[in-house]
């Protein structure tokens, strides 16, 4: 008897926790947090996987935005290194954009958009979430 009740203490502490996930307000995002920044590269109809997406912002010079591929949803997420400190994210601005190959890319990059004066791909970060329309490279 004893166990059938811890059972239904149990099971009722559980239903109530799960009751009250939905209805407690959202964690307010870090004052000091970047934009979230996510995109997708394109090349002939097909996604380029595994590619290094850069972005460069003018007189930006001590800060590094650097692309991670996330192979589940054949994406682009981005990164900001400044002095040697990672953190989530893009500052808001106006940015050219390179992509070069990386390890797993098997497609063929033209050099064009490994530089950022002949690239021709740019991007505009606001605040809060960016998802980007895709880069889509020409051969």
């Amino acid at each position: 008897m004893q166990v059938q009740l811890q059972r239904l203490a149990f099971f009722g502490s559980v239903v109530a926790a799960l009751a009250g996930c939905g209805s407690a307000p959202a964690a307010p995002p870090e004052p000091d947090a970047f934009p979230f920044v996510q995109c997708k590269v394109v090349m002939g109809g097909k996604d380029v996987a595994g590619a290094i997406v850069t972005f460069h912002g003018e007189g930006a010079q001590d800060q590094k935005i650097v692309s991670a591929y996330d192979s589940d949803n054949d994406c682009y997420r981005f990164t900001t290194s400044v002095d040697g400190e990672k953190k989530a994210g893009v500052p808001e601005g106006e940015y050219k954009v390179t992509v070069k190959p990386g390890r797993g890319t098997k497609a063929k990059i033209p050099g064009k958009y490994t530089d950022p004066k002949s690239s021709g791909l740019t991007a505009k970060v606001a605040k809060g979430t960016n998802f980007l329309p895709p880069f889509e490279l020409t051969p």
